[in-house]
């Protein structure tokens, strides 16, 4: 059994005195509670403590372990940057992971000292997590310990790895478990270990998964008692579509994964320990590990826009070139917005640049699902601070536009528009209509698109059957003479409304500025669209809603707080 170590932390770089933590923090918000630096919320404050990440920290702390006589690990989660862990002087481990587990028997004393090293930085300093923010925990086993274990499923079989280290050999009996809705079950093995390390591979329970929760335990005996143990969590999902989602890590990104309901899944980069496990199958997520081939959506996709005016400080601050220096985050979707935003308004351009990264998501999670590939978001809040995750959450963890533009693309069933990239000059194009769907069984769906002009009145539709995944048809399209359209795309199965697909299509050379204002009005817990023009890359968190809304139209929200918000062409 893993129990947590119970200690207390000093920080310290052989320069300042020793900070005592009343936590285990990453530099920043160590040395900040500290009292030892301010918070580096702007440039100025980012350049002149540069030098936190330039040296070599030790996190410093003394622990007593019960029962001595018994062969023990120790492991550390919440590392992050380059790192080296001493325990009573010899180094145990070290690497650039988030997480290591290493026998310390032969390290033991009374008390025990444990140093974690983090050496100077060398990557970009916009927002670097450096640091250990986790835990310490230890187990304590027999002669023969479980120093590897991964558990996957074939056709509805367990493929069972277990890696053994035994100090003298001998016979010993392996014994696997697996419960889920269908009751309990359980296989032994009589195995002769050999001293040393010994890998097992086993196949077992074949055909005995279930959809849902599996529990999978491994426990090895000696002379019929325990001497280690695990156990696994394996959730198998009840489709075989292909997994959509998000990598990163920790409990905040399942958070986010628990946010997109049971079609989203996760993928940590680092070990996940039992509690991460049993909490992610009770929620139903599925974890997700990307082939070669399939979708994603790197990080230096986006534009972490947000993040870089609040770093900044202010929009001239935000140009100039030591700002830049400290940062190696592309600005591929706020220069498409300041192209669109003639006037150079930082801040319209960081709210039409919103927009673009939610389209850039979507369009990337829809083409993956048309493809058959499974699809993530790389990097999703894969930090406190992390600059990739402004995308999809703000500082505040509030969630941002384009995390709700996923979860329309991510909707078992939906139907969407593809327009060309490029649109032609007289606003005359060709557009695919293409259907997904997780269903095997997918019987006949409805797709209506409509487009609409900004004054909401209809200017031309189609009508398709959907019976099969990919392109169901083509339409042809004509933006009215403003220069802009709204082109909706709504799914039906036997009469109901599955989905709702907007885009927004221009022509070259119009902009955003040109374009007319409308208002949101929130009541009785709804937002409508109470102008005379249509609202455009709306916003509403409380109802989990992306898209536009025509004058008069209106979301209801989920959520008490309906009210936050925003769009391209409306004002409060």
């Amino acid at each position: 059994m893993v129990k947590k170590v119970l200690c207390d932390w000093f920080l310290s770089d052989g320069i300042h005195p020793r900070v005592r933590l009343d936590a285990p923090n990453c530099l920043e918000e160590a040395l900040e509670g500290a009292g030892v630096i301010r918070h580096l919320d702007d440039l100025e404050a980012r350049q002149a403590n540069e030098w936190i990440y330039r040296r070599t920290w030790r996190y410093e702390a003394e622990f007593t372990l019960p029962g001595q006589d018994k062969r023990a690990f120790l492991r550390v989660t919440g590392l992050n940057g380059h790192w080296s862990v001493l325990v009573n002087g010899a180094e145990a481990a070290n690497g650039e992971g988030d997480s290591c587990e290493f026998e310390i028997t032969a390290l033991l004393s009374v008390p025990n000292r444990i140093e974690l090293r983090f050496f100077p930085y060398s990557g970009p300093l916009i927002s670097p997590v450096v640091g250990f923010n986790g835990m310490l925990s230890y187990r304590q086993t027999g002669k023969i310990a479980i120093t590897e274990a991964t558990v996957t499923h074939e056709d509805a079989g367990a493929r069972i790895f277990t890696g053994l280290s035994s100090i003298e050999g001998g016979k010993c009996e392996v014994e696997y478990r697996l419960k889920n809705a269908a009751g309990e079950r359980k296989v032994s093995h009589k195995e002769t270990l050999a001293a040393g390390y010994a890998p097992l591979m086993k196949e077992e329970f074949s055909g005995q998964l279930q959809p849902g929760e599996n529990l999978i335990g491994v426990t090895v005996k000696e002379g019929g008692e325990s001497s280690d143990e695990k156990e696994f969590s394996l959730y198998l999902p009840a489709s075989d579509a292909p997994a959509r989602g998000l990598a990163g890590k920790g409990e905040a990104l399942m958070g986010l994964a628990e946010e997109a309901c049971a079609n989203a899944a996760f993928s940590l980069q680092e070990e996940p320990d039992e509690r991460f496990k049993q909490m992610a199958s009770r929620h139903q997520l599925v974890s997700l590990t990307l082939q070669e081939g399939e979708g994603f959506c790197p990080p230096d996709a986006l534009a972490p826009c947000e993040r870089l005016l609040a770093l900044a400080g202010s929009e001239r601050a935000l140009e100039k070139p030591a700002f830049w220096a400290l940062s190696d985050s592309k600005r591929d979707c706020l220069d498409a917005a300041l192209k669109l935003v003639p006037s150079g308004d930082l801040e319209s351009a960081v709210n039409l640049s919103r927009y673009l990264q939610a389209q850039t998501l979507r369009s990337a999670a829809l083409d993956a699902r048309l493809a058959g590939q499974s699809f993530a978001v790389l990097g999703a809040r894969d930090g406190l601070n992390a600059p990739a995750s402004s995308a999809l959450t703000d500082d505040g963890r509030a969630l941002r536009p384009a995390f709700y533009a996923l979860l329309g693309a991510w909707q078992p069933q939906t139907a969407f528009v593809r327009l060309p990239k490029d649109v032609p000059e007289d606003g005359v194009m060709s557009a695919e209509v293409c259907f997904v769907s997780d269903w095997e069984d997918e019987g006949t769906c409805q797709v209506n698109v409509s487009c609409h002009a900004l004054d909401g009145r209809e200017v031309g539709k189609g009508r398709f059957a959907a019976s099969q995944r990919g392109l169901i048809g083509r339409m042809l399209l004509e933006i009215p003479e403003e220069g802009c359209m709204l082109v909706r795309t709504s799914l039906t199965r036997e009469d109901e409304l599955v989905s709702v697909m907007d885009e927004i299509v221009m022509k070259p050379g119009v902009h955003f500025e040109d374009l007319p204002k409308t208002q949101l009005l929130p009541a009785d817990g709804r937002m409508r669209n109470v102008g005379k023009s249509v609202a455009l890359g709306v916003t509403v968190p409380g109802a989990a809603y992306f898209g536009c809304l025509v004058p008069g139209e209106y979301v209801g929200a989920r959520r008490a707080d309906p009210y936050k918000a925003e769009g391209l062409n409306i004002y409060f």
